[in-house]
């Protein structure tokens, strides 16, 4: 779903926002692939400098990955690096 155009990813932040909308109200429960959602919408969010709501997204794709697959599966550990990445972050600002 990532879009850039003209170099800018605030398209992809409107695309993110919206395909999250809708999944949050198709699912009743919270797939694995939701937190990857969650990740990339975060990533976006940090390559814009909006550290704070990055580590937001981050945070809940951590919680969901740890919901779904468990605390020691790879991917909730990835998940939970980036939160502690983007917390690092924050705090040198």
């Amino acid at each position: 779903i990532r879009h850039e155009i003209d170099g800018s990813n605030g398209w992809s932040v409107s695309y993110y926002e919206k395909a999250l909308e809708i999944m949050q109200r198709a699912l009743s429960n919270n797939p694995p692939w939701l937190a990857a959602m969650y990740s990339n919408m975060g990533v976006t969010l940090e390559e814009l400098e909006r550290y704070d709501e990055a580590v937001g997204y981050a945070i809940q794709a951590a919680e969901i990955a740890r919901a779904s697959l468990g605390p020691d599966h790879a991917e909730t550990e990835a998940y939970e690096n980036q939160v502690r990445q983007l917390q690092q972050s924050l705090s040198l600002l």
